[in-house]
């Protein structure tokens, strides 16, 4: 009898352990799981956000309207055009204070090119409820605009129906958190409804394979899940049903030549897996004319990197990498941007932007002895004091070169136009008669 209990004892203790271990063998590994519990397993249940990371971008600009801050922000571009050069390492540097108690911010901009780094420098000043624009070496004191009775000066300068008696900060807070929440919601739903209609068979075990991570080469498991275009136009359908339109969040139209669930895309998402983290997630939509938009997301130690690739069937490109390293008071972005027009045009960008928190930073005050008021001036007498600044930024060496000078030049072109289309029309009149 006693034997007995004994070797009950020991078989319900050898239960439990199995139990125990089978339960952390499966809660715990990868061991029991279907390929679909291993692939929402990593990914979590908000996909969404880890792909647009909105809170933290809602955190950055709170803390940009509520800390003291200094910004410097370094921008390359190259461009080349019909082979021609039109930009040779154009180059924006940008330093900025923020001073939130003293409501107070100022920003110093220099353009310049690949021979020579400061050909206009340009400062800007806002003092309480001054703003203040200046010109080095054009300007000795700061252009400035008293923000009061502005309807009076748009008339002056022959503004009309502005409504814009005084100047209001924008707050791009919540106008980029009213658009975040759109495409969240968006990816929220499309996310959910592909959990729930996409069968196991759908998702794919692609075993191990390289990757680079961190700058080194190392060893990762692939998991995807792939839908066809006829199963993605079920998910759209499923959209419209609560009431999600697509083409007004997202609008492909433009560049892609129709709308995203028109175009019957082919669905792939295929996630990365390192150290039992998920390292990186790719997803790819491609139609049946090479037209596709692919978006990367890798999660790195200290940085997170996000890249866009858009291309149409005209071959045109869109290429864009983000790279964001955050500490508690700093915030670092490396950004690379690439538009591809065939052979005929491409833009080249680089930018470097670091933001520092929580600084003692002293800025520009706007006194009498600084500013030129321009309220109480007259309009034509405004329109002078600019139009003698601009023909001064014409004659700078290089001017042509810089982003600025581009833009004058394309503002000069666009003027120029309805002259041009004139005397083709005239010419034309006289080629017929």
């Amino acid at each position: 009898m006693k034997a007995i209990k004994i070797l009950t004892f020991v078989i319900i203790g050898i239960l439990i352990v199995g139990a125990g271990v089978g339960a952390y063998v499966y809660f715990c590994t990868d061991t029991f799981k279907s390929t679909k519990e291993i692939f929402y397993n990593y990914l979590g249940e908000n996909q969404a956000e880890q792909l647009l990371e909105s809170d933290r971008t809602e955190q950055l600009l709170t803390k940009l309207s509520t800390q003291n801050s200094e910004q410097k922000i370094n921008v390359n571009l190259n461009a080349v055009m019909n082979g021609q050069n039109v930009l040779n390492n154009s180059n924006i540097l940008i330093n900025g204070k923020t001073n939130i108690a003293e409501k107070k911010s100022e920003l110093n901009v220099i353009f310049g090119d690949n021979d020579k780094k400061d050909i206009l420098e340009i400062d800007t000043a806002k003092d309480q409820e001054k703003y203040g624009l200046s010109f080095k070496g054009i300007t000795n004191r700061y252009i400035t605009l008293e923000n009061k009775n502005l309807d009076i000066f748009w008339a002056k300068l022959g503004i009309a129906n502005l409504n814009l008696d005084k100047i209001e900060p924008t707050e791009y807070s919540t106008q980029l958190s009213g658009k975040q929440d759109n495409v969240k919601k968006l990816l929220s739903n499309s996310f959910g409804i592909i959990k729930e209609q996409a069968s196991k068979e759908k998702y794919s075990n692609l075993g191990k394979m390289e990757t680079e991570l961190d700058g080194e080469n190392v060893q990762v498991s692939a998991y995807e899940l792939k839908l066809s275009s006829d199963e993605m136009k079920q998910v759209f359908s499923s959209l419209k049903s609560s009431n999600i339109d697509v083409n007004k969040i997202i609008d492909t139209s433009s560049f892609l030549g129709d709308s995203i669930e028109n175009l019957g895309f082919d669905f792939t998402e295929t996630i990365y897996v390192h150290g039992g983290n998920l390292a990186r997630i790719q997803i790819t939509m491609k139609d049946s004319y090479s037209q596709t938009i692919q978006i990367v997301k890798t999660f790195e130690k200290n940085d997170i990197t996000l890249s866009l690739q858009v291309e149409n069937s005209k071959g045109t490109q869109i290429m864009a990498d983000i790279t964001k390293n955050s500490t508690e008071n700093n915030e670092k972005y490396v950004m690379n941007l690439e538009l591809t027009a065939t052979e005929e045009l491409r833009i080249v960008a680089d930018i470097n932007v670091d933001i520092a928190f929580n600084t003692n930073v002293t800025i520009t005050a706007l006194t009498d002895e600084n500013s030129y008021i321009i309220n109480e001036k007259s309009g034509d007498d405004i329109k002078d004091l600019f139009q003698k600044i601009f023909e001064m930024i014409k004659e700078r060496e290089g001017i042509e070169n810089t982003a600025i000078g581009i833009l004058y030049n394309a503002i000069e072109m666009g003027e120029q136009m309805p002259q041009m289309n004139e005397k083709l029309e005239e010419t034309l009149r006289a080629t017929n008669n």
